[in-house]
């Protein structure tokens, strides 16, 4: 995994060297508009921000990407829903956090600011999908659904299923209250939820690996990404660094 700089200008993280046998794209943009301008760090999918930003955001976006009929996003409500896409959708499908398609003219989509994307795909198969897991997200194991339906819908075995968990934030930076601390010490144990003196943490990469680890995912088919979001300012978005207004980043996968 690293940074890649388009013609545009545009510096996405990128991701498909992980799904080279699938024949997948996968990125993570940053806040690089233009790597070559003064004002580089205009990279923005925020609900805030103007339609007409972040139309020209998408198209600066879409330049980078294989050409694609459609592309597929959602309104996301930190739950476990996945929605699968039909072939003919175009653009919001739909309340969830999670997509599934097996079809080369589709361009999947998640939002993200600190949650982090996971990105799925079955080798020897049509099938990838992305999600975005939150605190929420991680709680109610969406990277286990994602790999559960793309399992069932492949008719494959999760020792086909390669994964990857993108940037997203650290666990030095994810203090939570204690009520969150106890609920997920007692799902997921100490290596997600821990104590420093009196302040509680989580480990968000590592309650995606314990549900991957469930789904039955070999641990050599899944990549982790450890950039911060919240540490690299100079390249990520970051609510909890940001705060309310804060940026978005995308996380998008498509067949080559």
């Amino acid at each position: 995994m690293n940074f890649k700089t388009f013609s545009n200008g545009v510096v996405l993280r990128d991701y498909s060297k992980h799904f080279e046998n699938c024949q997948l794209k996968a990125y993570l943009t940053t806040r690089i508009a233009n790597a070559n301008s003064e004002n580089c760090l205009a990279l923005n999918f925020a609900n805030h921000i103007s339609p007409e930003q972040r139309a020209e955001n998408i198209a600066k976006i879409q330049a980078c990407l294989p050409a694609k009929k459609r592309r597929l996003y959602l309104k996301q409500i930190h739950s476990k829903n996945i929605i699968v896409d039909d072939g003919k959708a175009n653009l919001y499908l739909g309340e969830g956090d999670g997509l599934i398609s097996k079809y080369d003219d589709v361009l999947l989509q998640t939002m993200h600011a600190d949650c982090l994307p996971v990105y799925a795909a079955v080798e020897n198969s049509d099938y990838f999908g992305i999600a975005h897991s939150g605190r929420a997200g991680c709680y109610q194991e969406i990277a286990r659904h994602l790999v559960e339906q793309l399992c069932q819908l492949a008719a494959k075995q999760a020792a086909q299923v390669k994964v990857l968990i993108g940037a997203g934030i650290d666990r030095e930076h994810y203090q939570v209250n204690q009520a969150i601390y106890q609920d997920f010490f007692a799902k997921f144990g100490d290596k997600v939820a821990y104590q420093i003196d009196d302040k509680y943490y989580l480990n968000l990469q590592n309650c995606i690996l314990n549900s991957l680890s469930k789904a039955g995912v070999p641990p050599e088919n899944i990549a982790v990404d450890k950039l911060s979001t919240y540490q690299s300012e100079d390249y990520f978005h970051s609510y909890r660094r940001d705060g309310e207004y804060a940026g978005r980043m995308l996380a998008l996968i498509c067949k080559n």
